[in-house]
């Protein structure tokens, strides 16, 4: 269970879903819980046409919207942190301002788990663009759960990448020990170059899943092509509420991960995804 865990509210959609994840997370009364409003003056002034000398009348339409936003953030914030601590989890709210890459990376390393909402598919966060949140995939040292408000229209399905490498039974094994997965039917997706490895590794998962008593089914695939391409077709063919992958698994999928993996999952799936380092 993770121990540490950083919740970023940026004003999106997708807040109520970070949430309610965050309860989930809370309830055991073990975690510590640091929920961070984050807003960038940047991303929200409205890109739009201006009559002629109507600047400041837009100018002050501008900070009239980012002074809402700022307060509809705090309070929400100080409302989870609120509803945490009544579940028995250590628990405050802060507010920070600013660039959000730069605002995330000062926190990240203090947490064990970061957790924050996407806007809709192809897109990144409220305050990270898509090529921002997969740098942020790719840089944050800690396990990053980014969900996403269409999770709601089919939370049913957890699709899972395993190889077989020590960060691909990491991230299986952790997020099983977060307990989001026991109620959903897991698919469990290895692809190799060789279908007997691949049945191997299927029954490897299995096991796995055995130990923490949820419903799943395997897939053992083998291929000719780059595993890297079959692996992401079909977990988004699965079409999940929710997929887990480790950052760094076995070498052929490693030399092309960094933009290529989480870039195609972004853009083709509105899935919530669990990434795991």
């Amino acid at each position: 269970m993770a121990q540490n865990i950083l919740v970023v509210l940026d004003g999106a959609q997708s807040d109520d879903i970070v949430s309610n994840t965050t309860l989930e997370l809370a309830k055991t009364g073990n975690a510590s819980v640091t929920v961070l409003g984050v807003t960038d003056p940047d991303r929200s002034i409205r890109r739009e046409a201006v009559p002629a000398g109507a600047m400041h009348y837009k100018m002050q339409a501008d900070q009239r919207r980012y002074a809402a936003l700022k307060a509809q953030i705090g309070a929400f914030a100080e409302h989870l942190a609120t509803q945490c601590r009544e579940l028995g989890a250590t628990a405050k709210a802060i507010m920070a301002e600013g660039d959000g890459m730069a605002t995330l990376k000062a926190h990240w390393n203090e947490c064990t788990l970061l957790m924050m909402g996407r806007q809709k598919r192809g897109e990144g966060t409220r305050l990270l663009s898509r090529r921002g949140l997969i740098r942020l995939l790719r840089d944050c040292p800690c396990p990053v759960l980014v969900s996403s408000a269409a999770q709601r229209n089919n939370p049913e399905t957890v699709a899972i990448a395993y190889d077989g490498s020590e960060q691909g039974r990491d991230a299986l094994k952790n997020f099983l020990d977060l307990g989001l997965g026991t109620q959903f039917q897991l698919e469990v997706v290895s692809v190799q170059s060789e279908i007997d490895r691949a049945r191997q590794l299927a029954k490897e998962a299995a096991v796995l899943c055995d130990q923490y008593k949820v419903q799943y089914r395997t897939f053992a695939l083998e291929t000719d092509r780059q595993p890297l391409s079959v692996l992401a077709n079909r977990l988004l063919a699965l079409r999940p509420g929710l997929m887990v992958l480790a950052s760094a698994g076995a070498h052929t999928w490693r030399e092309l991960f960094f933009g290529s993996l989480p870039a195609r999952l972004l853009r083709g799936s509105n899935a919530t995804l669990y990434l795991h380092r």
